[in-house]
């Protein structure tokens, strides 16, 4: 099946229903401009994460149903985002935005 690499590889999508937590670590080829896994079920949560990419802005959304879930959006840039939603910690190698509630988000300007 073409699920599994897609969801886990491309959008990095890695739930933990024992601690309510969803990490999310996309990685999506260079040539997609948009895409979309939508109403994931994870125990009693559905978690969305919305992908798009232009030639001015790169956009990642991750939305759920359980305000009471962690949601971790890593990204493999270490630069500060245009625009972001939740805590946000940027280390040497990542930047990470983590919250409860019904969405994580950040949005960096394209340099390319």
């Amino acid at each position: 099946s073409y699920a599994y690499p897609i969801v886990h590889q491309f959008f990095g999508f890695q739930p933990n229903a024992a601690h309510k937590e969803v990490v999310i670590t996309p990685q999506m080829p260079d040539a997609w401009d948009k895409a979309a896994l939508e109403n994931i079920k994870v125990g009693d949560n559905k978690v969305s994460i919305y992908y798009t990419k232009t030639t001015e802005k790169l956009d990642i959304r991750v939305t759920q149903t359980n305000p009471e879930w962690t949601l971790k959006l890593k990204m493999p840039y270490a630069k500060q985002p245009e625009t972001h939603e939740g805590e946000i910690n940027i280390t040497t190698k990542e930047t990470i935005v983590i919250g409860k509630g019904k969405m994580v988000s950040i949005t960096y300007k394209e340099t390319k």
